[in-house]
């Protein structure tokens, strides 16, 4: 996160002394790469005097001050902390949102330690790191890395205590959480809305919540085929079936409609639930009339009543399909052969959303000496 010294710190040299550590740990913060540190022109020269015996230190400031004039704050973060002696507020401006914390508030390290990136398991936490990198890049984003320490949460259930847990500490926090739509229109998950709820309206956290069923569905399809196609988990007979079924959707004139809703994982299923929902009912039709091996002549009334509860109406492409995918990327970058993410137009909306506030939550600074 971006933390921004105002001149409501200046004062004479015993004011300045007074708030010394709380300055340095900002300023540590920074250097080690857990956020970014900016500051009005003053306030950063002062801060050039008052640590000119630590040479590092100084040396952060320094760079900051001879190069105020050419790093603002970054167009392409929604949200920034300013650093205020006191009287903290919050205000809208140029699209963005500026929170102030009393200088105060940073007396201990854990206050400046990275931002905690909570998702509903490890993997989540990745992918989503590797969408900010691609923002980063896409919007030419120079001297800033993304940090985050993640916190795998081990689903909806336990992410609201997670983020709990790390805001007792201090810690800033940003949490991301699967919406289990099942089709456009439906609720969205409880427990996802019971974290988002519980937390909005602070300035140390941020709750959002998927516009589509879950990660699955954003993962770019170049990189599925490529996993489908070498994986050797992906050429087994089933999972033959799995993926040629899939790709019914994927080329249909209805993929736009099906794709940010279709369970990747799990298929759509005969269950109680199912049989509840007349709207379900009827995106699994939509689904069923793109597949010509399993829509022959007959009704998909007669199709759903020839289906036993509990099994699947339509098949999946893969229970592993994200933990693969998200492999392959992590290979590919190693080996320097990761093609850029061809996206679908919902899913780069979703990758702009997310991105912008992983750039935002998780903007830091490279860990490059200073001096």
């Amino acid at each position: 996160m971006i933390f921004y010294l105002t001149d409501s710190l200046r004062g004479d040299s015993e004011y300045l002394e007074s708030i010394r550590h709380e300055l340095h740990n900002l300023a540590f913060a920074a250097i080690e790469g857990y956020h970014y540190l900016m500051g009005d022109f003053d306030i950063l020269g002062d801060c050039i005097k008052l640590f000119e015996h630590e040479k590092e230190v100084c040396g952060l400031f320094k760079n900051l001050y001879d190069n105020w004039y050419s790093m603002p704050v970054p167009k392409c973060v929604s949200y920034y902390m300013e650093v205020v002696k006191d009287n903290p507020s919050i205000r809208s401006e140029d699209g963005k949102t500026i929170a102030q914390r009393p200088i105060s508030s940073f007396g201990k390290m854990s206050s400046v330690m990275p931002c905690q990136l909570v998702c509903e398991n490890d993997k989540d936490c990745e992918f989503y790191k590797y969408v900010g990198s691609w923002y980063v890049r896409n919007n030419k984003i120079n001297n800033a890395s993304i940090g985050f320490e993640t916190d795998g949460s081990g689903g909806c259930e336990e992410a609201k205590n997670k983020v709990r847990k790390h805001l007792l500490k201090n810690q800033f926090c940003l949490c991301i959480l699967d919406s289990d739509i099942s089709f456009e229109g439906d609720k969205v998950n409880a427990k996802s809305l019971e974290c988002q709820n519980a937390y909005k309206n602070r300035d140390d956290c941020n709750c959002i919540i998927l516009e589509v069923r879950e990660l699955e569905n954003l993962l770019p399809l170049n990189y599925v085929d490529e996993v489908t196609a070498n994986h050797h988990d992906y050429q087994q007979p089933l999972s033959k079936d799995y993926v040629r079924h899939f790709n019914y959707l994927r080329h249909s004139h209805k993929h736009l409609e099906i794709l940010p809703y279709f369970d990747y994982k799990e298929g759509i299923k005969k269950t109680d639930n199912y049989l509840k929902s007349p709207k379900y009912k009827k995106f699994a039709e939509t689904c069923w009339k793109q597949n010509s091996e399993i829509c022959t002549g007959q009704t998909f009334k007669e199709y759903e009543d020839s289906v036993a509860v509990g099994d699947r109406l339509y098949l999946p492409l893969g229970r592993k399909i994200h933990a693969h995918t998200l492999a392959h990327i992590v290979d590919s970058k190693l080996k320097g052969t990761l093609t850029e993410p061809d996206l679908l137009p919902y899913q780069e909306t979703e990758w702009n959303r997310i991105g912008k506030e992983i750039a935002t939550w998780g903007y830091s600074r490279p860990t490059e000496a200073v001096s």
